[in-house]
């Protein structure tokens, strides 16, 4: 028995706590013997229109009033319970001025021409400065290790995590980090020893993350009865893909535990997709741009009785990125869903064609296979936004595991890890 699940993750807010490095100097704080003076840590420049302010590690904040306005964090502004603004965009006069500025307790006052005076700890604008963000998140994004041979991932840290552990009170938050870290920076985490029932399975997937429900349930087991229009519903091999790109909003995690198997095959093989992205990029760069810029089209349809049940379209890009950084942030690649190619230019079709089959080819290449038969006690976690996976064909009877689809924002992990390698 196979458990199979989808879990979304993706949101890529900055939160969390981290230390800047202090590569651009304020000038006129260390250009002084004096003692520091409030001149010296935060002036009005007129020019600009914005608000310059030293950092205590010597980093210089240039500041736009219209977004050093907007961001104000005084309780007239902003609730601190809800983390929801209160401030009316629309009512801020877009070029609306400032009268003085200072710092006071490591915050910065700014006393505006209407009277208000806005407030913000000299820490949050250290990480929430216009283009700190960009930074920070390709630091994040740097942080993934591509493997792009199949053996390498045997030979890497990835995280297994006892089931003991993940429903521990003591140890689950922790457990959990060490998870998400794992599947962000190697696309893959597994929690072991945990019985091989929906129920249990069901306590590892909500220690790590929420779950969400769907059109195929919230969480459930399915075997090779075609209950289901999907090849997974068959004992047929599977080759390399990601699932659901017929929707506009894919699973982030794709969850497996092998719970029965009284035959033979049914090895579930994982190809890495960043480590196949980087090699288009660098080896085939004209497809991987075609695949990066034309949208091709997705569907699931099932039908019940003769009449449709379900169906699903969608049209996206095979490989999409970090509108800000530019790095991968999506990889969707699966031939079997491939709806109609009535959306492509005809001009284009030749050359789509032949990106496509040069990616397929490079995803098939032996040697970027990992291969492992899941076992029951071993629940695996995937990447779906990275990490392809595929099952060979197998005899016997075989119950695979539960689709889970769920929501979570991983970055906020990311950038407390983050904070820490940066300290």
């Amino acid at each position: 028995m196979k458990m199979a699940i989808q879990v979304g993750f993706r949101c890529f807010s900055v939160w969390g706590k981290h230390r800047l490095s202090s590569a651009a100097l304020c000038v006129r704080k260390l250009a002084t013997a004096l003692p520091e003076r409030e001149a010296d840590l935060v002036r009005i420049d007129r020019e600009k229109k914005a608000v310059e302010v030293c950092t205590g590690s010597g980093d210089r904040l240039t500041l736009p009033w219209i977004w050093l306005r907007d961001h104000c964090r005084s309780p007239a502004s902003y609730n601190h319970r809800t983390f929801q603004r209160k401030q009316d965009l629309l009512a801020i006069p877009l070029h609306i001025e400032p009268t003085n500025a200072r710092v006071e307790d490591d915050k910065l006052l700014v006393q505006w021409e209407d009277g208000h005076e806005s407030q913000s700890t000299m820490e949050w604008l250290a990480k929430n400065s216009p283009g700190k963000g960009r930074t920070l998140r390709a630091a994040v994004y740097e942080k993934r290790v591509p493997w792009s041979q199949g053996q390498q991932l045997q030979e890497l840290p990835w995280a297994r995590v006892p089931f003991s552990r993940l429903i521990h009170p003591q140890t689950q938050m922790e457990s959990a980090k060490e998870m998400l870290e794992s599947l962000w920076v190697y696309g893959v985490a597994a929690a072991m020893d945990v019985p091989p029932t929906l129920e249990e399975t069901r306590k590892a997937i909500e220690a790590v993350v929420p779950i969400m429900n769907t059109t195929f349930g919230d969480i459930y087991a399915f075997e090779a009865n075609l209950e289901r229009a999907d090849t997974a519903y068959t004992n047929e091999f599977i080759g390399p893909h990601h699932d659901n790109t017929y929707w506009t909003q894919a699973s982030g995690l794709e969850i497996f535990h092998g719970q029965f198997h009284n035959g033979s095959g049914g090895e579930t093989m994982l190809v890495d997709g960043l480590a196949v992205a980087n090699h288009m990029r660098d080896m085939h760069p004209e497809a991987y741009h075609i695949l990066s810029s034309i949208p091709l089209p997705a569907e699931f349809r099932e039908e019940e009785g003769g009449q449709k049940k379900n169906h699903f379209t969608n049209l996206d890009l095979t490989f999409k990125h970090d509108p800000v950084t530019g790095h991968l942030m999506q990889f969707r690649y699966n031939p079997y869903d491939r709806a109609e190619m009535s959306t492509l230019p005809v001009e284009k079709v030749y050359e789509v064609y032949s990106a496509y089959q040069t990616l397929g080819r490079t995803i098939l290449e032996p040697s970027r296979t990992f291969q492992l038969k899941l076992r029951p006690g071993m629940t695996m976690f995937i990447d779906n936004f990275r990490v392809l996976h595929a099952r060979r064909a197998f005899d016997g009877h075989i119950l695979e595991t539960v689709q889970v689809h769920s929501q979570y924002s991983l970055p906020e992990i990311q950038h407390k890890h983050l904070e820490q390698d940066m300290e």
